[in-house]
This record gives structure tokens, sequence and C-alpha cells, in this order.
């Protein structure tokens, strides 16, 4: 059995969220910062409405979402040599960084990021558990020590959910991999924690939407 290498992309991303907590504690502390590149604000969206996970996948096959206090629209986007079709968040993150198998998002204003990595799958995955823990050693071994929420499977897209400790306060984050086709996609969603019951939701329902799009190969 090969080594999982969603558990890498885990890493990867945990080292990408270590990387922005570093430079937003630069940026803190630079004199003469402008507002625009300081810390993240924090979302003035706490009479948002309760959208349930199966609402807010419908609103985004439909190509909106309200909240009070901001509007997303969906579009269709090709991602990962085309092969991956994604229900993509239009005029909503300032950082957009794509390479030719991997894709990387952040939306500072929100403190919302999104990594996605492809490679390819040359033998039999670790079970969901296996994987689950596997995930979780290694971010220990980053000090960085998540608690665990949910796990869950979309036919064959596994995920869980987890929180971390953070300079910014707790992140709510989401870990996935699916084998499909020969090829292993992974990566995680990460929001606010205080953000989890609206913006964690619509992040889960972004990634099964995702999910359906890209059904059976279809």
């Amino acid at each position: 059995m090969e080594m999982d290498r969603s558990i890498a992309l885990l890493a990867r991303a945990a080292r990408e969220e270590r990387e922005r907590e570093e430079q937003r504690g630069i940026e803190a502390k630079t004199p003469g910062t402008p507002e625009t590149s300081s810390t993240s604000k924090t979302p003035d969206t706490k009479e948002s409405p309760a959208y349930t996970r199966e609402e807010l996948m419908e609103e985004i096959r439909k190509g909106q979402v309200m909240f009070d206090g901001l509007s997303i629209s969906f579009t269709e986007r090709e991602i990962l040599y085309g092969a991956w079709r994604f229900p993509w968040m239009e005029d909503f993150f300032d950082t957009e960084r794509e390479e030719k198998d991997c894709v990387f998002w952040f939306c500072k204003e929100w403190a919302v990021s999104m990594i996605l990595a492809l490679g390819d799958c040359t033998g039999e995955q670790p079970p969901m558990e296996e994987w689950i823990q596997g995930s979780v050693d290694v971010l220990k071994e980053r000090n960085l020590y998540p608690r665990l929420l949910n796990r869950q499977k979309q036919g064959e897209l596994e995920y869980f959910d987890y929180s971390l400790p953070t300079a910014s306060g707790r992140t709510y984050s989401i870990g996935f991999r699916w084998e499909r086709e020969g090829k292993l996609l992974g990566g995680t969603f990460t929001c606010m924690d205080q953000d989890r019951e609206w913006m964690g939701v619509l992040l889960e329902a972004v990634l099964l939407v995702m999910e359906e799009r890209n059904r059976g190969g279809e």
C-alpha cells in the first residue's frame, strides 16, 4: 500500500496556512502598513440566513448565494488539466495561484482559502479512518493540533472537518480525498471557526457540488 498522497496535500495546506499566519504577523508589526494589507477583516454577517447544506447546494446550482452583507456568484470553471469542473466563486478571491497539478485560492477579507492538488494514484489507498489518523499525525508533527469534528462520504469523495488554533483565531477546515480514474484529488477548504455555521456550510456545499459535476467522469 502506497503512502496516501492526500495526507501530503493536507500537510501542504497546513504549511500554506502557517506561511499566511507568519506573513500576517509581519504585516501587523510593520509601521505604516496600509489597511488593505493588514490582518483579515472580521465578517459582519451575524444576521445571515441560516441555510442548510442542501439549500446552499441548490443555490450554487442556480448560480448565486446571498448572505447578509455578502453575495457570491458561481460559474463553472475547469481546473487541473481541464479535467475537473469546479463551482467557481466569481470575484471572491484576492490570491489565485494555479500550477499544472495544484491550485490555491485565498480571500483575505473573509479569511477563506482553498487548495486542491491532483496526482497519480498508483496503489491502494488506506481506509478512511487510517487516512484521517495519518493526516492528524502529520499536522501534529507541525505543531498543529486539530480538533476532529465529523467524517462524511459522498460517492467516492471522502472528507472530514476539523478546527485548529492559529495566531488569528481558531480556523475551520474540510480535508478531502477523491480517487477517480487513476487520479487522486485532495486538498482542504478553510475559513474561520467563528464562521463555521454559514461559510463552513457553504464550503462543504461547494465540495459536494464539485463531486456532483465530476461524478462518474461525466
